[in-house]
């Protein structure tokens, strides 16, 4: 015996329909027709899952059995040892329930919904490709040039970012769902500005010399959880900037400087990065002395519009002292000695002619771990800056 349904006055109406013993239904193709347009009604999950809640009971829902006969179908009243339900009530569904068929009607559609939802799971917004290709391309066209290739840092900071990433996707699986996430790519740039850079795509810029500023591996994922915190939250995307496949490299790293991150921007990231981190298992109370030591660097360098360092690290104490403990945490990706090892590693590469066009870009590239730019940064800012415009002299 098969189940079918139908919209009539009185609201949804269930049908069992058995065919007679070695009969067949008439009429095959319109009664096709019509369970596929119920199949397909937008109340037709929520229709089902009351079916099998009970809400029958109530005399929301008519049961009836149609049986086949010579002359057609005949519908009878279902027994409930046919079905599995209890038997509708005899008086008539107008007169039982009038205001639950009326409260039914008005939240089927939003309960359909909220099931379908919570069936299909709810995903952020996914990286928008044409930023994708704007970062791919200002990486193959310049970028990559400035990137160590020494095959033990890039295998190392490689290892971190990538614990970094797998945590991130537990912290927050609907907004790293995209395949982008997982295809991370963490490099150590030859730069010697303290700074990471992130260009809303597949790539992940540490300077070296944020590097060499780092005492500790988890100083180090503290920095690298920051712009993982930006790719995030499409931080890029939020700056007003828009992507030109057609402009030329040195007006795309100039449109970074002219549209930096906010100060909510960086507050929002800091806050994301500290809860990436700590589910990365490091420790919560180190989250703040890479940010002390920063200010211990540059203890003049504020701009207008950004955070103070020291508040910055205050908040990042605070968040800790809320963090509940770890039972155990996994150990680094390198013991203390090798991480010293390779920072030393790093110190001794050989540095790149400063007026390249991929350091013009790092650069200028405005800092996100620093409460505003070093004069590095500004004078490399300065020579990235465009021309004016020639002034159109009007005839006299």
């Amino acid at each position: 015996m098969g189940v079918k349904g139908f919209f009539g006055h009185d609201g949804f109406v269930v049908q069992a329909v058995q065919p007679a013993p070695g009969g067949k239904h008439r009429n095959h193709r319109a009664h096709r027709d019509h369970r596929e347009r119920i199949r397909t009604h937008p109340w037709f999950s929520l229709c089902a899952l009351c079916a099998l809640c009970g809400f029958c009971d109530n005399g929301f829902f008519r049961r009836t059995e149609r049986r086949s006969c010579g002359t057609g179908f005949q519908t009878v009243q279902s027994d409930a040892r046919d079905t599995g339900f209890q038997p509708v009530p005899s008086h008539s569904l107008r007169t039982v329930a009038p205001p639950l068929r009326s409260v039914f009607r008005r939240l089927a559609l939003p309960l359909a919904l909220l099931l379908l939802s919570t069936c299909t799971g709810c995903f952020g917004p996914a990286p928008a490709g044409q930023f994708v290709q704007q970062a791919q391309r200002l990486h193959d066209g310049a970028l990559a040039s400035a990137v160590s290739t020494d095959p033990d840092l890039h295998d190392y900071i490689q290892m971190v970012g990538r614990r970094v990433g797998d945590a991130a996707h537990a912290v927050d699986p609907n907004r790293t769902h995209n395949s982008l996430y997982a295809a991370m790519e963490y490099h150590l740039a030859l730069c010697p500005v303290p700074n990471i850079f992130t260009t809303g795509g597949a790539h992940i810029y540490l300077y070296n010399g944020l590097f060499q500023a780092c005492k500790s591996e988890d100083e180090l994922a503290a920095a690298i959880a920051h712009a993982f915190a930006h790719e995030m939250n499409l931080d890029v995307e939020h700056i007003d900037m828009r992507p030109d496949p057609t402009l030329p490299l040195n007006l795309v790293a100039w449109q970074f400087v002219i549209h930096r991150f906010t100060s909510r921007q960086e507050q929002r990231a800091d806050q994301l990065a500290f809860d990436v981190y700590v589910k990365a298992g490091y420790d919560p109370n180190a989250f703040a002395n890479l940010l002390d030591h920063l200010r211990d660097l540059y203890p003049s360098l504020q701009a207008p519009d950004r955070t103070p360092l020291m508040i910055r690290a205050q908040e990042a104490r605070q968040r800790a002292q809320l963090a509940s403990p770890a039972q155990r945490r996994p150990l680094p990706v390198a013991d203390p000695k090798t991480f010293d090892s390779l920072r030393r590693q790093a110190a001794s590469l050989k540095q790149p002619e400063p007026n390249t066009e991929a350091q013009v870009f790092l650069r200028a590239f405005p800092n996100c771990v620093l409460s505003g730019d070093t004069p590095d940064q500004q004078a490399a800012q300065e020579q990235l800056r465009p021309p004016a415009p020639a002034k159109r002299l009007e005839p006299s």
